[in-house]
């Protein structure tokens, strides 16, 4: 019961500071923009108790992680696209860097700990290889990284190289 009331009221709050919010925004063609979202994040605070019934909700949010990292590389693709010209050693070590932070996300996320991590990068600047070192104390495979990975960064399976060590 008390998770039924806890959920009622983060749906209430929400509802409450997105009404709040909304009235304080300045013009009335970024109203349409805001509700669109707030909609959204209305759905998932609906949807959140479903999937935990259902013994989704870890998966669901795991699913969430890994899309937004799938975006987060697509944009870093198309800006690094748009500054062909502009490019110099500096953005791409800035682009690298963030590869490398996404890439140790998705194990991070399942559980594992990143103790190395090897990319190599091809002429567009894209990953072409990954190798990863891991630490768990888990005897499941390595096979929802892969798969995670491969997915994101469109490499194929023989090109992400994965070790675990036991804690």
């Amino acid at each position: 019961m008390s998770k039924v009331l806890a959920w009622i009221r983060s749906i209430l709050c929400f509802l409450c500071f997105f009404q709040v919010f909304l009235q304080l925004t300045p013009k009335e063609s970024y109203r349409k923009y805001l509700k669109f979202f707030g909609n959204l994040i209305l759905v998932l605070l609906l949807l959140r108790p479903a999937a935990s019934l259902l013994g989704q909700a870890e998966s669901l949010e795991q699913f969430l992680k890994f899309q937004t990292l799938s975006n987060e590389y697509s944009e870093l693709r198309m800006h690094m696209e748009g500054m062909e010209e502009l490019k110099n050693t500096l953005v791409e070590k800035t682009f690298r860097r963030e590869i490398e932070r996404q890439i140790r996300e998705v194990p991070e996320n399942l559980g594992y700990s990143v103790l190395s991590l090897s990319v190599s990068y091809g002429e567009t600047g894209e990953p072409e290889a990954i190798d990863l070192v891991l630490l768990s104390s888990k005897d499941e495979g390595t096979a929802k990284i892969q798969e995670e990975l491969s997915r994101i960064y469109g490499l194929a399976g023989e090109e992400i190289r994965i070790t675990v060590k036991e804690a």
